[in-house]
C-alpha cells in the first residue's frame, strides 16, 4: 500500500517543473542536498582518508557520511582510491567534477559573504 501512495503522489507532484531546465532543478537537488557541499568542501585540499573527512567535518555521523560519500561517488563528483600497502586503506578525492563543484561552492561563499548575516549566538552563550 505504502508504494502506491508514493506513486500516486510522484504522479501528482513531480519532482521537477516543467517551465525550467530539468539539468539544473537535477544541478541544485545534488548540489543542495544536506551535506554534500561540506564535503566538497573538506576534500578541496585534497584527498583525505575516512577517519580524516569524518574528523573535518565534524557534524556529519558516520553512517550519513559513508551514504553521502556513495551517492557522491556514483555521481562522478569523489571517487575512492584504494591504497595498496602494508595496510590496505582507502581515501576519498575529488573528480574533475567534483573540483568543478568546488568552483561552484566558491562562488556561494562569496554570496554568503556578502549577502546573509552571521548567525546569531543562542542567548544562554551571550550571557555568559
Amino acid at each position: 500500500m505504502v508504494r502506491g501512495v508514493r506513486l500516486f503522489f510522484m504522479a501528482r507532484f513531480p519532482r521537477h517543473s516543467s517551465q525550467l531546465c530539468e539539468r539544473l532543478q537535477t544541478a541544485l537537488d545534488l548540489l543542495g542536498k544536506r551535506w554534500n557541499g561540506i564535503i566538497v568542501n573538506a576534500l578541496l585540499a585534497g584527498p583525505l582518508r575516512y577517519s580524516q573527512l569524518s574528523a573535518k567535518v565534524e557534524v556529519i555521523g558516520d553512517r550519513m557520511l559513508s551514504e553521502r560519500l556513495k551517492e557522491l561517488e556514483e555521481h562522478g563528483i569523489v571517487e575512492r582510491r584504494v591504497i595498496a600497502r602494508p595496510v590496505i586503506r582507502a581515501e576519498y578525492a575529488l573528480t574533475k567534477k567534483g573540483r568543478a563543484f568546488g568552483r561552484v561552492l566558491g562562488a556561494m561563499s562569496r554570496w554568503a559573504d556578502e549577502w546573509v548575516d552571521q548567525p546569531s549566538l543562542p542567548s544562554a552563550a551571550r550571557r555568559g
